[in-house]
């Protein structure tokens, strides 16, 4: 008891400091009320502002679509004065084609159904009009002026149509959808411009060629047995064949025997022969001269066709290609109708077939189509002649065997007879050009190579009956 009582100003002491902190805790505990009812305000003004700045953000956007709308509304029907000075006065030249864009945005809004209920498009609409015939008109002139000048001696075609006219398609384009008429006007004065073209220059380019053809083409008469053989003095002519006597094949060129005629075969994506740089008297076959012509054509044919669909728009369609290249793809149908009507060179019209056969090829990997009537006519046109050419030289030594031909001289009875040569040079040559994709000679030229065989070995046998010497007979 005694240190309780000693101890009792402690206690008074530790009630006291109790009682301070109870005051100070209930402080605090009112302090903390007053913040809490604040945040609870602060929290209902923060959800406020919120939704005050969602609407004030949908009305933005509204306002921003409205203004855009409004904006490509006013942009469409106002014509302003810069845009009438730029169709009517300012040079056509790569910037007008943005003027004539807006133009055409223009013309294309107010023909809108819905556009032409407003009176503000009305009283826009022909003042637009106005601007497109006026775009039309000038548009028009230059594309025939830049077409007029397809026709200068000496133009490079291709580049002027590659680097003047196709960055211009825009213009065919407008017209085609605001003025039909003058469209297919301006159409039709580019057929008949590069049509002439075309024929002029692929005529000069035949016509330099020709005088680079070997002198004497094959004849009637360059058959395995010629007619001449059973006339008088066929048997000095035979003789001269056999000795060598005949034309010189450097002006007329090996009919039988390749002699490096199939070369040309390796050579088909080279470039075609130039007349003037060929004037150290180098002839040529037809072959040769036919696969430069229908290099040419082939190149100058795709990049026509291509250009028609870029600038034309052609999407593909052959019409527009066939009323500019048909005159020139008929006159080469035409010339080779000519040359077939005179043509005995079997060798040299089964190359012109292996000729067009490659080409066929490399228009397809080209993946443009344009040529194909052209190609076909060209192979039914080669094909039947190729046949009836051999088919006449089997008919030539059938005659020969019903006719007698005479045997060699007698002073070598045993040598090849020339007809056995020709025969052997003429097939091998045959052999040696068949086509490896259909691994041999093509069907129909099988039949006359055929009965061409046949009729050799019964010529040789009827010739060896005529020998003095039975040995010499078995010999030969």
């Amino acid at each position: 008891i005694a240190d309780y009582v000693a101890s009792f100003p402690h206690f008074e002491e530790l009630h006291q400091e109790i009682q301070e902190t109870d005051r100070i805790l209930e402080k605090m505990e009112k302090m903390l009320g007053t913040f809490q009812c604040d945040l609870s305000s602060i929290s209902d003004e923060i959800r406020m502002l919120q939704g005050d700045s969602l609407q004030m953000n949908m009305k933005l956007r509204n306002r921003r679509a409205l203004q855009s709308l409004m904006s490509d509304y006013v942009n469409s029907v106002v014509v302003s004065p810069t845009l009438i000075r730029q169709i009517c006065e300012e040079e056509i030249n790569e910037s007008y084609l943005e003027c004539l864009s807006e133009l055409n945005k223009k013309l294309d809004h107010v023909k809108q159904q819905e556009m032409q209920k407003l009176p503000s498009c009305a009283q826009s609409t022909p003042q637009l009009e106005s601007l497109r015939a006026k775009a039309v008109s000038r548009v028009k002139d230059f594309l025939l002026q830049k077409i007029n000048q397809l026709k200068k001696p000496k133009t490079n075609l291709q580049i002027l149509q590659r680097n003047v006219l196709v960055k211009f398609k825009f213009f065919t384009q407008f017209l085609a959808e605001h003025h039909p008429a003058v469209a297919r006007e301006v159409q039709q004065h580019y057929v008949e411009t590069m049509a002439a073209q075309f024929l002029k220059q692929f005529r000069t380019y035949v016509s330099s060629l020709q005088k680079l053809e070997l002198e004497y083409a094959p004849s009637k008469a360059d058959l395995l047995v010629s007619g001449e053989w059973q006339t008088s003095g066929g048997a000095r002519r035979l003789l001269d064949n056999l000795m060598g006597a005949s034309v010189n094949l450097s002006s007329k060129g090996n009919v039988f025997s390749l002699s490096g005629r199939d070369a040309i075969l390796k050579e088909l994506e080279k470039d075609p022969i130039i007349a003037h740089t060929h004037r150290d008297k180098v002839k040529f076959y037809h072959e040769q001269l036919f696969r430069s012509h229908q290099m040419l054509l082939m190149d100058t044919a795709t990049s026509e066709f291509l250009f028609l669909e870029e600038f034309f728009d052609t999407r593909g369609d052959h019409g527009l290609f066939v009323e500019v290249f048909g005159k020139t793809t008929q006159f080469f149908l035409d010339s080779l109708e000519s040359f077939l009507a005179s043509c005995w060179d079997s060798v040299g019209l089964l190359l012109m077939i292996r000729i067009v056969e490659y080409y066929r090829r490399c228009m397809q990997r080209r993946q443009v189509s344009c040529l194909d009537s052209y190609l076909d006519a060209q192979q039914l046109m080669i094909r039947p002649r190729l046949r009836m050419v051999l088919e006449e030289n089997v008919r030539s030594l059938r005659r020969a065997c019903q006719q007698n031909l005479p045997p060699v001289a007698n002073t070598h009875p045993t040598h090849p007879h020339l007809v056995t040569r020709r025969y052997a040079e003429l097939a091998a040559s045959l052999f040696a050009l068949s086509s490896p994709e259909v691994g041999g000679l093509s069907d129909d030229l099988q039949q006359p190579l055929m009965a061409m065989q046949q009729e050799v070995c019964a010529l040789c046998k009827a010739i060896a009956a005529k020998l003095d010497s039975g040995d010499s007979g078995l010999v030969f």
